[in-house]
């Protein structure tokens, strides 16, 4: 399958097409990093950065199955995904890391005397390598989408730092991400000097991830020893 967009370098190579098409005629993938559909069917209060309209759900959100699904295409493929206690863990999981976002986020419910501002992280495979570090990663979350400047260009935008300080212990050079959303490991990709292939189903956020990239890698010089 062609690319819907690739970087002149040829580095990053992006599908604007739903991932069980794309994955299986991907070859050369050295490891998964990403941020699938959690299985808990998501909605959200939050309004958009205009207000009025509560954020859309996440498409494939009802349950567990197309994460599963993803896995399963990619079976053997060293992994990172993001993930909630409240689903099943994706079989084959070694390790279980945590994201801790910040004291700034997490609603949750008010009965309780603590805020659900952490996340499950599940590393799936071997070959990860780097310095041995606490499970626990502490990078503040992206801030609302109130804010014009700063705000999140998707509902769920990972910090860009987490992704690299993640990618950063993946083998080999080429890092999909199926469900690549705005673009932010896309981003990490280049700053770490790896290639990265990622797929987004919605036009709306493939848009957004191609204008974050192409930003990216114009203000960085053309990646050596990267093919």
């Amino acid at each position: 399958m062609t690319p819907t967009w690739q970087s002149d370098c040829g580095t990053v190579s992006l599908y604007c097409a739903d991932c069980l098409d794309v994955l299986p005629q991907l070859e050369g993938v050295d490891a998964v990093v990403t941020d699938p559909p959690y299985g808990i069917s998501y909605s959200s209060g939050m309004t958009g950065h205009n207000g009025g309209t509560s954020l859309p759900g996440i498409i494939g959100d009802e349950d567990a199955s197309l994460r599963d699904a993803v896995l399963s295409c990619m079976d053997g493929t060293p992994a990172i995904v993001f993930g909630s206690w409240k689903v099943s863990r994706p079989f084959a999981t070694k390790m279980v890391l945590i994201w801790e976002k910040g004291d700034h986020v997490g609603m949750g419910d008010l009965s309780m005397p603590w805020k659900p501002n952490t996340e499950e992280v599940y590393v799936i495979g071997k070959g990860f390598s780097g310095h041995r570090g606490s499970s626990v990663l502490k990078f503040n979350a992206p801030v609302s989408w109130n804010s014009v400047n700063f705000g999140r260009k998707h509902p769920h935008q990972k910090p860009l730092g987490l992704m690299e300080e993640l990618i950063s212990k993946c083998p080999g050079e080429a890092i999909a991400d199926p469900f690549m959303g705005s673009g932010t490991t896309g981003i990490a990709c280049i700053r770490k000097e790896r290639r990265f292939i990622g797929i987004e189903k919605e036009k709306k956020y493939f848009d957004i991830a191609v204008e974050r990239i192409s930003d990216e890698l114009s203000r960085m010089p053309l990646l050596e020893g990267v093919t």
